[in-house]
């Protein structure tokens, strides 16, 4: 894929958004203290501050004191003259509707023990509304919370026309690689914005931030994507701008992406990259990225790039879309990932790749990853992709206890398991199973140049027609074909892994595929089992040293019998 790194200082700020958000900053360099009963200090322990309540109305005065509901404030240009510092609170009245931006510049810190906190009183959310610039932005600053508020972009023109301006800008171009700590978002919406719905951006060397928690957040129609969090790419660089970085209970869905083949993937769900010890879960992503045609690379769901130790677990990522020839997939572990996981998630009708291994030339090396115990439901829906696909140098990669099912869309013949061209270097992949459902799709597609692939106790078939699995652009229709000429998966000596999908998922074959696409993913999951494949996979622990958790995708305890199941889902 390819990256477009937008550089933001906040001279660029003041430039793009005028003379008021000028003045505002100007004047915090007066000094105001605010009376308090608490005595705190600003990180840097050079300036006295006395916390304080500020609080915003619609029916406020700017000329009150704003330190009660009776003496609010009414506008966020006012709150922007005050210099905010440890356990300050700003309050906004629950439904009132407070024209943007509010901006914390580097002069405005909490502390580890008593952030600055943003938020809401009284019923409903408060609403920031702004016209081409963003609703909040942070600069340089650290130890704030955002809680209960409702960010919206109010729209003049089209949207193709706006600038690339986020909701919510978390930013951070110190000089010397510092780490800026302690960010807190939760129970947002953000709407409408042509950058993106969240940006926490590191934009100087690997300056960025650490202990970042986006939680419960809602974003869309965002155009160049929902929830991002990026440091500036360099190949050569050592370490990583962004750590700790967790987003969790959030949904990002129909964010568009760019109808521009130049400007990189736009449009995805939820992105991480530059980031060590990372995690996404218990998330969804849906509909975005229908307007990127990018020529770099394309949207996908729920990713990671340029990053190591990322989790992604227990996600739903589905329905998302692409207008060019590139992705629109469910999940993605990208160029130059290390030491990262898919497990526990669920993808379904992406246009792309369920499941994507890719790796692009500039990148950091890409290596030991692994996709386990995941469900693919008809992904590749545009231009063939696999539903579980792996493309550049890929090394020391697993792909085990997955479970794919994949029909014909209205174009194209997506495999279930598809390796391109010299894409792998000590890749494994066991105990799955790739279901087809058309005469003519493949339930693998195996291209030359797989240096030490090793494939073992996985189930492929075909329940809509005769078995088809490619190996090196030579198609073969059984196992026995299939491991003669690849001389993969010989540790399968039960006939079990021989018989035809129709006899082994009768549930499933009964039923059409439009009757199919109406089921839930809990019953597809249960009709993609059978009891013909239970105990059959290995033990991956015991045979190589491979930590599986014990845990199958619906938490429960595996193996549950004599052996490991195929598949996703341990049979009772």
């Amino acid at each position: 894929m390819g990256h477009n790194h937008n550089k933001r200082t906040i001279q660029r700020f003041l430039k793009k958004f005028g003379a008021v958000i000028l003045l505002s900053l100007a004047m915090l360099t007066v000094g105001c203290f605010s009376s308090g009963n608490r005595d705190v200090s600003h990180a840097q322990g050079a300036t006295q501050h006395f916390a304080q309540s500020y609080y915003l109305s619609e029916k406020g005065n700017d000329q009150a004191a704003g330190t009660s509901r009776s003496t609010a404030w009414r506008t966020l240009e006012r709150l922007n003259r005050q210099i905010l510092g440890p356990c300050d609170r700003i309050q906004l009245e629950g439904g009132g509707f407070f024209e943007g931006p509010l901006v914390i510049d580097s002069n405005e810190k909490g502390s580890r023990v008593c952030p600055i906190l943003v938020t809401t009183y009284g019923k409903g959310k408060a609403i920031i509304g702004v016209k081409n610039k963003p609703a909040v932005f942070t600069y340089n600053s650290e130890y704030i919370s955002f809680r209960n508020l409702d960010l919206q972009a109010i729209r003049s023109q089209d949207i193709k026309a706006l600038e690339n301006i986020s909701g919510l800008e978390i930013v951070n171009d110190s000089p010397g690689n510092v780490q800026l700590r302690n960010i807190l978002i939760e129970d947002i919406t953000v709407h409408g914005f042509s950058g993106y719905g969240i940006l926490v951006d590191g934009n100087n060397g690997k300056s960025g931030f650490t202990h970042v928690r986006i939680s419960r957040v809602n974003t869309s129609e965002n155009s160049r994507g929902g929830i991002e969090v990026r440091g500036q790419f360099d190949k050569a660089a050592r370490g990583y701008a962004h750590h700790d970085i967790f987003v969790t209970d959030s949904i990002s869905h129909d964010n568009p992406g760019l109808d521009n083949p130049l400007f990189g993937p736009t449009g995805s769900g939820i992105v991480l990259s530059d980031v060590q010890n990372g995690r996404v879960e218990r998330s969804e992503a849906y509909g975005n990225g229908y307007r990127c045609n990018s020529l770099e690379g394309g949207p996908v769901g729920i990713w990671a790039w340029d990053s190591d130790h990322i989790t992604i677990q227990n996600n739903y990522s589905h329905n998302n879309r692409t207008a060019g020839r590139l992705d629109g997939g469910g999940f993605d572990l990208d160029g130059g990932v290390t030491n990262s996981l898919m497990r526990y998630n669920i993808s379904r009708g992406n246009d792309g790749a369920g499941y994507l291994f890719a790796q692009f030339p500039i990148a950091r090396k890409f290596s030991d990853n692994a996709a386990r115990y995941n469900l693919s439901i008809n992904d590749g829906r545009r231009n063939s992709y696999g539903a579980v696909y792996a493309f550049g140098n890929i090394e020391n990669s697993l792909i085990y206890n997955n479970t794919i099912y994949i029909d014909s869309p209205a174009a194209g013949k997506p495999p279930a398991l598809r390796l391109s061209k010299d894409s792998t270097q000590a890749m494994s992949i066991y105990n799955n199973i790739f279901i087809a459902n058309g005469e003519d799709l493949l339930s693998a597609d195996i291209e030359e140049g797989q240096q030490d692939l090793r494939m073992e106790a996985n189930y492929f078939g075909n329940i809509g027609g005769s078995l088809n699995l490619k190996w090196k652009d030579i198609l073969v229709h059984t196992l026995a074909e299939f491991k003669s000429l690849s001389n993969q998966e010989r540790s399968m000596k039960r006939t079990d892994f021989n018989k035809a999908a129709r006899e082994l998922f009768p549930s499933l074959a009964a039923k059409s595929p439009l009757e199919i696409s109406s089921l839930s993913n809990a019953q597809l999951m249960t009709m993609l089992t059978s009891e013909k494949l239970k105990d059959l996979g290995l033990d991956l622990q015991k045979m190589f040293n491979i930590d599986t958790q014990n845990k199958d995708i619906r938490g429960k305890v595996a193996p549950n019998g004599v052996g490991y199941d195929l598949g996703s889902y341990e049979l009772p």
